[in-house]
């Protein structure tokens, strides 16, 4: 395990002091920082596994025959937020927010990278990596990053990655490259969990609490799955990377007979806005065409789609289990979610991208809090900007402080929802969520 030994992100400790506000910008050790009590009502200090994934929707929304069994046994421990959603359903942008807190156009996050016109995760503003060292916590990242120019598969070094993740606030990694490709989910998620279960074990026993940050790929294997030489001929080009069949493993060969849902299909978007075409041309473009009149290969692709959620889950077990393995697991909290969903053919759609459908706004969100009792679902409106204030709240940041250190989050902090009686929207400090394209 790779130990960043030099801290160079900013801290914000400023105010607002334009529209968009600006951050008065510290160096560590430079100005002393006000500490909360970061004790919870149990007396423990927390430690703090966040699990993110990629392109995936609400658990609601997934066929029941679809066996996830390492998603099933975390929500039977956790309050789940049924109404979920994400902000900004592309991968860059809605991970920028997960991240720092902070809408697209604070955060420099406005378009996917590795487009070459697109930003990068701003380098003068606090990130969820450096609020959690400054609340005290030893950090770790592993998995997909998707946040700075990195092409996919980028074998940049395990230097550079550590340099670009310590710079964000992540003190340790053991990776040389971004993960996020063809079959990359399949390739790399299990070296993620392998390397997190290393992590919590090494911090066994520390003086610090610790926060992990897991970042599977899969289900986004979906993105660069081939249904046909057809696709492959109308595709414009290979960027940003191939489209292969699904792997030779024999988790991939399960078909679920699951028959395509009611909403799928072209005639789904009658009556809707222009633009919705136009996102069909451009992913038939970008990725080949899948004809929807080719049901079977539809099906093929749904199918797919269950096999990478079945994949991930098997390496959402291994974190689980190596959590429990240490005897950790009765001090750290569980946080799950994702970064969005995904059509799959749905109103003719396939991916994600500008639109609102719940196949591609609505997605997973589960907390597990060793003081809280599990398996409860509520209704509660939950945003990707809420995750970094709740996460604070878990580590003892208090409301008064986080105003003060970080007077650009946007969120609202959903551990009261962890506790209130009810279950209906209500019982959430939201009354709505905003979804932004940028």
């Amino acid at each position: 395990m790779k130990t960043i030994s030099r801290r160079t992100a900013l801290i914000g400790a400023g105010a607002i002091t334009a529209a968009y506000g600006a951050y008065r910008l510290v160096r560590p050790g430079q100005a002393e920082r006000a500490r909360a009590d970061l004790t919870l009502p149990s007396g423990r200090r927390p430690n703090i596994l966040l699990v993110l994934t990629d392109q995936e929707r609400a658990r609601h929304l997934i066929p029941s025959a679809v066996s996830l069994p390492h998603h099933d046994r975390l929500m039977a421990d956790s309050t789940v937020f049924r109404n979920a959603s994400t902000v900004s359903n592309l991968c860059s942008l809605a991970r920028g927010i997960v991240y720092s807190g902070l809408q697209p156009q604070n955060s420099g996050l406005w378009e996917n990278t590795p487009l070459p016109y697109s930003g990068g995760f701003r380098k003068d503003i606090p990130t969820l990596g450096t609020m959690m060292q400054d609340a005290g916590y030893t950090t770790g990242y592993f998995g997909k990053w998707h946040l700075s120019h990195f092409d996919v598969d980028d074998a940049v070094g395990s230097e550079t990655i550590a340099e670009t993740f310590g710079g964000f606030g992540f003190e340790h990694t053991d990776q040389d490259r971004e993960r996020d490709g063809a079959q990359h989910g399949w390739k790399y998620d299990p070296l993620s969990a392998a390397s997190a279960a290393n992590f919590m074990a090494e911090q066994k026993g520390g003086d610090k609490p610790w926060f992990a940050a897991v970042n599977f790929v899969n289900p986004h294997d979906i993105m660069f799955f081939k249904t046909s030489e057809h696709q492959q001929e109308t595709r414009l080009n290979d960027f940003p990377d191939v489209i292969m069949p699904a792997p030779d493993d024999p988790l991939y060969a399960k078909d679920w007979g699951i028959e395509l849902p009611d909403t799928f299909g072209d005639a789904k978007l009658e009556g809707k806005p222009a633009a919705h075409r136009e996102m069909q041309k451009v992913m038939g473009l970008a990725l080949g065409d899948i004809p929807l009149d080719r049901t079977d290969y539809w099906r093929a692709y749904n199918n797919y789609y269950f096999n990478c959620l079945a994949d991930m889950d098997r390496s959402l077990g291994s974190v689980l289990d190596a959590l429990e393995a240490t005897g950790q697991d009765k001090d750290t909290i569980v946080v799950y979610l994702a970064d969005h969903g995904e059509m799959a053919g749905v109103h003719g759609l396939r991916e994600k991208g500008g639109n609102v459908y719940r196949e591609n706004q609505n997605i997973p969100f589960f907390i597990r809090h060793p003081d809280v009792p599990g398996g409860r679902e509520v209704q509660a409106l939950a945003s990707q900007v809420d995750v970094v204030p709740t996460l604070l709240s878990f580590a003892g940041i208090d409301a008064p402080t986080r105003e003060e250190k970080y007077p650009l989050l946007v969120g609202q902090d959903l551990s009261p929802a962890l506790t209130a009686t009810g279950t209906a929207v209500s019982d959430g400090p939201r009354t709505g969520t905003l979804m932004q394209w940028t």
